[in-house]
């Protein structure tokens, strides 16, 4: 995986628990869907049954085509397996609308213990160095 794409970067590691960071705004845009799922797949499958959370950084995200949409429910597919039962948490900040409609789409397909798992943060600006 293309680490400057930020499609998806293991940041540290703590108690067991890894943190990882997305910020879509910044994935290359010459990866195809089925290329950025199999980013994910991959970091993930290498996880194993370890813990892990997700920040989703979606400052300067805007919704611009159906391949946005794409990934975001594949990706809701890829957590309904395995890979989400080992979920804590999903924190999503610097929300836009675009990933308000994203996550809206994904939501409809969660049950609601994994939608317990998503916290949007949308009182302020974060930066990931808050969460390092």
């Amino acid at each position: 995986m293309d680490s400057s794409s930020y499609a998806f970067k293991k940041i540290r590691e703590t108690n067991g628990v890894a943190l990882y960071y997305t910020k879509p705004s910044k994935i290359n845009t010459y990866q195809s869907a089925d290329e950025v799922l199999q980013d994910y797949t991959t970091m993930l499958d290498r996880l194993g049954n370890n813990k892990w959370s997700w920040i989703i950084d979606a400052d300067e995200f805007e919704l611009m085509s159906m391949f946005e949409k794409s990934v975001g429910l594949d990706f809701a597919k890829l957590l309904k397996g395995s890979h989400g039962e080992n979920l804590q948490e999903i924190r999503i900040i610097n929300p836009t609308l675009g990933i308000r409609v994203i996550l809206k789409m994904v939501l409809a397909v969660f049950d609601e213990k994994m939608r317990k798992k998503i916290k949007v943060c949308s009182d302020r600006y974060y930066s990931l160095l808050e969460f390092l």
